[in-house]
């Protein structure tokens, strides 16, 4: 299951109001979208960042990559045994570990 992230559409604006145009042959670029995580541990999108230096007590940095007009972050699929994507595809969120680089793991999805 291909995945998308409505913080992507997010990071995807910032980058392209920080000056990228739409219409760049190779639009490659990457960095970190500092997110702030609320009460239910969701994150909601703040401000991009070239590292992850001065973030505050409920900010996290998650590394993305933006190839062809699409961000990416290390995980981009869910991998489920055939004949499961049923109890999946309703899935409104993904939960996430981060580690010290930013790299976001899926360890699972939820509605």
């Amino acid at each position: 299951m291909t995945l998308r992230f409505e913080i992507g559409n997010q990071i995807r604006d910032a980058v392209r109001s920080n000056g990228q145009a739409d219409d760049e042959p190779d639009d490659t670029s990457e960095g970190y979208a500092i997110v702030r995580l609320d009460e239910q541990s969701i994150a909601h999108f703040v401000r991009l960042a070239a590292s992850t230096t001065a973030l505050e007590e409920d900010q996290r940095a998650l590394f993305y990559r933006q190839r062809n007009g699409r961000i990416l972050f290390a995980t981009n699929a869910f991998f489920f045994q055939e004949g499961q994507a049923e109890r999946y595809e309703a899935a409104r969120y993904g939960r996430f570990r981060v580690n010290e680089e930013g790299e976001p793991l899926l360890v699972g999805l939820h509605d």
